[in-house]
């Protein structure tokens, strides 16, 4: 019965914690604000100083993590024009690359990033690079989604030579995880099969299979960079969507990446810099 009332209470104050973030900062969406819950129950954060990698423009996850009790966020991110973004308390914002972090060693208590692995190339040296800045016993927790074996892993956010935008979180011209199964070839003509014009087509297919937007690494690729790393993976969080049988048979079929990936689409690891 002690158990019962014990989780009852417990379920009640994450409810007003998650409340409270999203009254202060609307513009957090539900992803985020699990991922701050989870830094909540899962590291020490009162006090830290903070580095953010690939940080947004209104500096929501960076504000939350403030909320949380961090004195500090240094957030960097590689997009022109990222230092001149609006100012918050305790915020600092500065153009820069995860693999070339330009700080003294052993400078922050805990490195974070959202919805970056997708992004990051030679995450083998970001990796480094983040190991380098965490002081011994810091933290990092860094997250990747949609990844590549993944559903929506292509990741399609186009602005097309026709004017229409294609998002994979709304318009999206592409069946989840035909970018594993098909070719650039079969997803062009089955593309030019539909309304879709040849010129938006042939711009969707490149930004899947060149653009350096995403880089295209698979779920088995991330654990072993982590593994190989200086850091030691705490905990390892997905969220996953199992392919329906007939895509699963393709998957199989065509596929060259492990099975158990196809259904993974996101992934966040909590790693620790030993002492």
């Amino acid at each position: 019965m002690f158990a019962h009332f014990k989780h009852l209470i417990g379920k009640k104050i994450r409810q007003k914690r998650r409340r409270t973030l999203r009254e202060q900062l609307p513009g957090l969406r539900d992803g985020q604000i699990n991922h701050l819950m989870y830094l909540r129950d899962h590291i020490p954060i009162q006090g830290s100083r903070v580095l953010e990698i690939g940080g947004d423009l209104d500096a929501l996850f960076a504000r939350g993590i403030r909320l949380l009790g961090a004195s500090s966020v240094v957030s960097t991110n590689i997009a022109d024009g990222f230092e001149s973004a609006p100012a918050f308390p305790g915020i600092e914002h500065i153009h820069m690359d995860a693999r070339q972090l330009d700080f003294p060693n052993d400078s922050f208590d805990l490195v974070i990033g959202v919805a970056i692995l997708e992004h990051l190339h030679d995450i083998p040296l970001a990796l480094s690079q983040v190991a380098q800045v965490l002081r011994p016993g810091g933290y990092a927790y860094l997250h990747g989604g949609p990844l590549w074996q993944g559903p929506k892993g292509h990741h399609i956010w186009l602005d097309a030579p026709s004017g229409k935008k294609y998002r994979f979180t709304g318009d999206n011209p592409i069946h989840d995880w035909e970018h594993v199964y098909s070719s650039r070839e079969g997803i062009l003509d089955r593309l030019k099969s539909t309304s879709m014009s040849e010129p938006d087509a042939r711009a969707v297919v490149t930004q899947i299979f060149e653009d350096d937007f995403v880089n295209r690494t698979t779920t088995a690729d991330l654990k072993a960079y982590f593994q190989a790393s200086e850091l030691r993976v705490k905990d390892l969080r997905t969220e996953s969507s199992a392919p329906p049988p007939d895509v699963a048979a393709l998957l199989e079929s065509r596929s060259d990446h492990p099975s158990t990936d196809h259904a993974i689409s996101s992934a966040a690891f909590l790693v620790q810099k030993m002492a």
